[in-house]
C-alpha cells in the first residue's frame, strides 16, 4: 500500500501474519490487520510454575500468573545462612520480603 501524501509516497507493506489494505486516503485509510494467531506458550521451569489464562481477544486477554517455589538459598544474591528479620532477609542489594 502507499500514500502519495504531498510527495514521496510511503509504502507500508505487512510482514508475516500482517495485511495492509486501503490506499491511505481520507475515504479509504490504511488498515493493518493480525492475519495469523499469535501463538504463545507457558513453560515452566523447576522454580516457577507458569498458567496461561485467556482467548488472546480484547474481551479475553491473555493472562501470564507465575508461582515461584524456591529455597531462600535459591536466590543468587542471597548468602546461604541468612538470617530473616520479621519476614524479610538481606541481600547483596538491600532487603527481601518473604
Amino acid at each position: 500500500m502507499s500514500c502519495g501524501c504531498g510527495g514521496d509516497a510511503t509504502i507500508i507493506t505487512g510482514g508475516d501474519g500482517i495485511e495492509v489494505t486501503g490506499s491511505g486516503l481520507p475515504n479509504d485509510p490504511l488498515v493493518i490487520n493480525r492475519t495469523a494467531d499469535v501463538i504463545l506458550k507457558a513453560q515452566d521451569t523447576s522454580t516457577v510454575d507458569l498458567d496461561m489464562v485467556g482467548s488472546g481477544t480484547t474481551a479475553d486477554p491473555y493472562l501470564l500468573e507465575a508461582s515461584m517455589t524456591a529455597n531462600l538459598e535459591d536466590l543468587l544474591d542471597v548468602q546461604s545462612g541468612t538470617v530473616m528479620v520479621d519476614g524479610y532477609a538481606p541481600d547483596l542489594d538491600g532487603w527481601y520480603s518473604l
